[in-house]
């Protein structure tokens, strides 16, 4: 073992982690590393272009239908196909880029900024979580996204997870998600007088429709959730932040410099300028300084100038004095 004398910790010299399942990691790590996600986004240039490039790679400025349907699977003629898919594409232009946004449950986004906030939202917290609603918009269609905050996912009432119960996701035998478990708020969220209660939502209707979206990185078998982009990142980032904000407040202070002024006075002939005895009980200082303050300001009122530049002129016998720090700032 050994001793890290600045921050009083002790830490192993053996690198040794112990082998654990998809799902502990994901419920040890998965909370902590998207809070730090977020607040990286918010406080850190680096971290929050890293989304931007992300977002515009992935996604883009505008998501466009472009069908090209199988006649030959479907049965109908080639001309057919193409008429169909020409009106649906026009159908799906006007759900998608409505002015009333008929695709968000909300009526807030277009699709395509959905997917760009679903795309951050996974890129940050490491899985994106969306409900299939079903809500009539202002120009008659009814199939709309409910965006949800994947941290409102957990097994109701904080129950432990079980065999078919993980991270507020029912399982069946296979592993396969079978319904998922929707917190009503925020667990960070105090709200006064409201229960908090969950919301069982089915993966498919019993119709076959599809009533959730839940999108994350597999990097390992059994995996039900995702987790962070910057899980392991965020910590250097943060210390990479810090480190520039310290060599930025170390570069403002080398820049400054302090002047003085030197004088061959001595206290014998500064009692005399200010016509004061050197007895003690006397403010002899006070004096002596409203003396000499009215002498320079008196002097230096005649300074002459040039444009806007004055050209400084001492009094008698003084010599003025800089001193700057000698820090260097190779590091920036």
């Amino acid at each position: 073992m050994g001793k890290d004398v600045a921050l009083g910790k002790t830490f192993d010299l053996k690198y040794g982690p112990n082998l654990k399942s998809s799902e502990s990691e994901i419920r040890k790590h998965s909370k902590s590393n998207a809070a730090k996600g977020y607040d990286l986004v918010i406080t850190s240039s680096k971290a929050k272009n890293a989304v931007r490039i992300f977002k515009d790679a992935v996604i883009g400025k505008k998501l466009k239908l472009q069908l090209v349907p199988r006649a030959r699977i479907l049965g109908i003629d080639s001309q057919v196909a193409y008429e169909w898919a020409e009106v649906f594409e026009g159908h799906f232009e006007n759900w998608a880029n409505s002015i009333s946004f008929d695709c968000d449950a909300k009526r807030q986004q277009n699709l395509t900024s959905i997917f760009r906030t679903l795309a951050t939202t996974r890129y940050i917290a490491g899985s994106a979580l969306a409900t299939i609603e079903w809500s009539k918009g202002q120009i008659g269609y009814y199939t709309c996204v409910n965006m949800i905050d994947p941290a409102r996912l957990c097994n109701p009432n904080n129950k432990a997870n079980n065999e078919f119960l993980q991270n507020g996701i029912e399982i069946n035998k296979f592993g396969a998600p079978i319904a998922y478990w929707i917190r009503s708020n925020h667990p960070n969220d105090f709200l006064l007088g409201k229960k908090v209660t969950w919301k069982r939502v089915p993966k498919y209707s019993k119709h076959g429709r599809p009533l959730i979206l839940h999108s994350f990185a597999h990097e390992r078998a059994e995996q039900t959730n995702g987790i962070s982009r910057f899980s392991a990142v965020a910590n250097d980032i943060n210390n990479l932040k810090n480190y520039n904000a310290a060599e930025q407040d170390r570069a403002r202070l080398a820049s400054m410099f302090g002047a003085y002024i030197k004088s061959v006075l001595s206290y014998d002939d500064a009692f005399k300028i200010a016509g004061v005895s050197d007895n003690p009980e006397e403010s002899v200082l006070e004096k002596i300084n409203e003396a000499s303050i009215k002498a320079a300001a008196s002097y230096y009122k005649e300074m002459p100038s040039i444009g806007g530049a004055s050209m400084l002129h001492l009094l008698p016998n003084e010599e003025l004095g800089l001193k700057q720090s000698e820090q260097a700032i190779d590091a920036l």
